[in-house]
């Protein structure tokens, strides 16, 4: 993907002068932020949230704290708008959006269904579970058995 930035850039390298006020065009604000994007060593802008998103900072920094609060806050309404507003896209724009929403939430499902019959199957048999499920590969934790029952939820 993208590429993660030297350690030792720090913010003031890239404070620029010529940085556009709050309430210049939208076109010229991203065209900055795209262009400190990649003056901090990331291949856009895409790149860098993906970092962003899912690396692990240390968890005593400020950056940590603001990263943690934002995946349980800012993520979840910014997924849920992209959703709302892609549908201005156009088709093309949209397809891949949709695929890869449609497989995460295929993935989510498959994970519960798998984690509920593995808790089923704990209460029945009275023995535990593997050490992390979370470790365990997708495939080896939901079996077809699973792919079965997921087509009792109905597909709207």
């Amino acid at each position: 993907m993208g590429a993660t930035p030297s350690t030792t850039t720090a913010p003031s390298e890239l404070s620029d002068d010529a940085a556009p006020r709050a309430d210049a065009a939208i076109e010229d604000r991203f065209e900055y932020v795209l262009a400190c994007a990649k003056r901090a060593g990331f291949d856009g802008f895409d790149a860098m949230a993906l970092q962003y998103y899912a690396h692990n900072f240390d968890g005593r920094s400020p950056l940590a704290l603001e990263q943690r609060l934002s995946r349980n806050r800012q993520l979840p309404r910014l997924l849920s708008e992209l959703s709302r507003r892609s549908g201005s896209w156009s088709a093309w724009q949209r397809s891949g959006f949709l695929d890869e929403t449609l497989k995460a939430a295929e993935q989510i499902c498959a994970r519960e269904c798998g984690e509920y019959r593995a808790a089923e199957r704990e209460r029945e048999t009275g023995m535990g579970t593997p050490e992390s499920m979370d470790e365990m590969p997708l495939e080896d934790r939901v079996s077809s058995d699973s792919n079965r029952s997921l087509k009792a939820f109905p597909v709207y």
